[in-house]
């Protein structure tokens, strides 16, 4: 993943490259081709909806249980909490 060292501080997409903050820093990457569109419908993409079908039920998981322990979670909240607990 590129960085952004220089001055501009850019947010957007310039000639297929978005340009994003995250973290308090500025990155950059190629965009990416496929449209979601064809990701709706295209049989080839079968599996990848499947794939985006499963995730979004562990997601939906892990949200109830974010909400359901919130105020246990209040003090011992950090910026990965969220990736690592939808990772499991």
């Amino acid at each position: 993943m590129a960085f952004q060292t220089g001055i501009f501080k850019i947010s957007g997409t310039i000639d297929g490259i978005n340009f994003y903050q995250s973290r308090g820093k500025h990155l950059l990457r190629r965009s990416n081709p496929v449209s979601r569109e064809r990701v709706a419908t295209d049989p080839a993409f079968a599996r990848t909806r499947e794939n985006n079908a499963e995730f979004a039920t562990a997601v939906t998981a892990a949200k109830l249980l974010r909400h359901a322990i919130n105020l246990q979670l209040l003090n011992s909240r950090d910026g990965d909490m969220v990736n690592r607990l939808n990772g499991v």
